[in-house]
């Protein structure tokens, strides 16, 4: 993504992790405007501007083409990439300092159990805190 506007550092290349949901949310804050009820997503304009090097720990991304029967979701950190299908057994976990280029799948690697668990559960947390938050409640119960 390429980012240009007042408050935005010029000439600078971010690593940071960002999500296509992040863009409104960014926008309006560049803007100066608030960010309404429902707009899922983060800002990124401390990252855009170079006071933070990420507001984020990881990207969650889903691939769907129910015409090919592919249905998964992809968690990614700075160091590992896990992607789960749905109603499969199997899946990809990537080391990303070690095989940047997603050439050995450690999915199923016993070396990288613990890992492949705590990817599982953060992309657990991950999906249960992006849950669409509309329609806004109005009741207390």
């Amino acid at each position: 993504m390429i980012v240009r506007g007042p408050g935005i550092a010029s000439g600078q290349r971010v690593p940071a992790l960002m999500e296509h949901v992040d863009i409104v949310p960014t926008l309006l804050a560049a803007a100066g405007l608030k960010t309404s009820y429902g707009i899922q997503g983060v800002s990124q304009m401390e990252v855009l501007a170079g006071r933070k090097s990420h507001v984020r720990n990881s990207a969650l991304t889903a691939y769907i083409a129910h015409d090919r029967g592919i249905n998964a979701k992809c968690l990614r950190t700075t160091r590992y990439k896990l992607i789960i299908f749905a109603g499969e057994t199997y899946g990809e976990l990537y080391d990303l300092k070690e095989d940047s280029h997603e050439n050995s799948n450690r999915f199923e690697d016993p070396d990288y159990s613990d890992i492949r668990h705590s990817m599982v559960e953060l992309l657990v947390h991950r999906m249960i805190q992006d849950q669409d938050p509309l329609p806004e409640r109005r009741s207390s119960w």
